[in-house]
């Protein structure tokens, strides 16, 4: 009987459902962003240590400390993927409201959302498709549909949809306004995510001078050690090193305290 059941189905639902499940806390990068990352961050290391020692091996040295890269480009990859999810959600959102006020169940609605999405985004491959895929897998397999959405947060690992979802289920025990509850949470995370976007147009700006303000300096060194490699002969003999060791280390912490200036989060 699941077998007929699922032969009922779109083929893309068969195939994707109920199978391809994302924790997006454990998201990775592929081998070919590591290695890039990697061989990116070499480059940037040792090209960073020849100009600030003036000596080969010190340079490869400093290009060990590419390895440290990797992970911070997780990092970077995780907040993008989390800030999809929550921006397609929303929208998701906006479209479970629509359904529900016209007068549908919530568990009739999944599919109605899942019809609005392919037109909305025509990537089957697409983190919301695919997680409103699941939840519809899961009802038609006798699952409740609060333990599908709770499933889908624990994974999602963000705050505004396990908040949704502890709601959702409250009202499904209690018999709460189902629709006016996913129409608030709805324009709430828009409003939200709206802010965030006037934050990031402000701020763009500042992040254009600030890349410029870190290239800047190494430019200039680079600059000077090529047209008076006498005048800073100098500071590539004896005390000389450590007054640059000295320089490279404020320069990196003047760059890393840049960036976590740049990150405001709503």
């Amino acid at each position: 009987n699941k077998k007929n059941h699922l032969r009922s189905w779109p083929r893309e639902q068969v195939q994707r459902a109920g199978t391809r499940t994302t924790d997006y806390s454990q998201v990775s990068l592929t081998t070919k962003e590591w290695w890039m990352s990697l061989l990116l961050a070499g480059a940037v290391f040792f090209v960073l240590g020849y100009i600030f020692f003036h000596h080969y091996l010190l340079a490869l040295l400093m290009s060990l400390f590419s390895f440290i890269y990797p992970p911070m480009k997780r990092k970077q990859k995780l907040r993008r993927t989390k800030e999809q999810l929550k921006q397609q959600f929303q929208q998701a959102l906006t479209m479970l409201s629509a359904s529900l006020s016209a007068g549908r169940s919530l568990e009739s609605s999944v599919p109605a959302v899942i019809n609005d999405l392919r037109l909305l985004y025509p990537n089957q491959d697409t983190f919301i498709r695919r997680e409103f895929q699941e939840i519809d897998w899961k009802i038609k397999n006798g699952i409740a549909v609060e333990k599908a959405f709770l499933d889908f947060s624990k994974r999602a690992n963000i705050d505004d949809i396990s908040q949704f979802v502890d709601v959702l289920i409250i009202c499904k025990r209690t018999g709460g306004n189902l629709v006016e509850v996913v129409r608030t949470t709805s324009r709430m995370m828009g409003d939200k995510f709206q802010i965030q976007q006037e934050i990031q147009v402000m701020i763009s700006q500042k992040k254009f001078e600030n890349r410029a303000l870190n290239i800047v300096p190494v430019g200039i060194l680079g600059l000077l050690v090529y047209s008076s490699p006498e005048y800073m002969a100098p500071l590539y003999t004896g005390s000389g090193r450590f007054v640059m060791g000295l320089a490279l280390i404020g320069f990196t912490f003047c760059i890393w305290w840049s960036q976590k200036i740049m990150e405001i989060e709503v």
